[in-house]
């Protein structure tokens, strides 16, 4: 069985549908072709430091991607309208024909259509850009919402200025658009949020 590490820096905002960061970030990506929707199931663990999705396509083996949080930076000042958490995680993805996967625990499929950005950098470093279009059901109640970031892959030393270069070049194309520290968080916190028992489904 094969296996990848990978170790990248992330910040992630989750919006809802209304908001009004959707209209300029929609025109940033309106050159980018939408890839085509694919579904990832989360399994709920009610953690914010470990995510554990599985891309699962009828006769092929998942995909399966494990990931841990290394470390947080806590909110950062990244523009003078966006203040994002930036977090490094290490991911872990193999594949497996593990017919009993799916079996144990709680599993929310949510349906993605992602556009994405790659910019590279020297050295063969890279970092991504994306928006998507998430939709899933969690007890009845379906939902739409987006979400946007921006990942660095590379050294682990240099992931921070890889992240921030990247940043830097979006300039006009984020120019205005307010993302607020309250809505940034990793796909591990915002399945929590909005799986939790407490909270119920859809809860922000």
């Amino acid at each position: 069985m094969g296996m990848d590490i990978l170790d990248s820096l992330e910040v992630r905002w989750f919006l809802a549908s209304g908001d009004p960061a959707l209209l300029a970030l929609d025109a940033w990506f309106a050159a980018d072709t939408p890839e085509s929707d694919r579904t990832d199931h989360y399994l709920v663990t009610e953690r914010n430091d470990l995510g554990f999705k599985a891309r699962l396509v009828a006769g092929q083996p998942a995909r399966v991607e494990t990931k841990f949080l290394v470390g947080s930076l806590g909110p950062v000042q990244l523009g003078p309208d966006a203040i994002g958490v930036l977090e490094r995680w290490r991911k872990v993805s193999f594949v497996t024909d593990d017919a009993d996967l799916e079996k144990e625990g709680a599993w929310l499929p949510v349906t993605k259509s992602r556009r994405l950005k790659k910019i590279a950098h020297d050295g063969g470093q890279t970092t991504a850009a994306e928006l998507t279009q998430l939709e899933y059901t969690w007890r009845g109640e379906r939902t739409v919402e987006w979400t946007f970031g921006v990942e660095a892959v590379g050294p682990a030393p240099e992931l921070l200025a890889i992240l921030l270069a990247a940043w830097q070049s979006t300039g006009e194309g984020l120019a205005g658009v307010s993302l607020r520290s309250e809505g940034s968080l990793s796909y591990a916190s915002w399945l929590r949020t909005r799986t939790s028992t407490a909270h119920g489904a859809g809860s922000r």
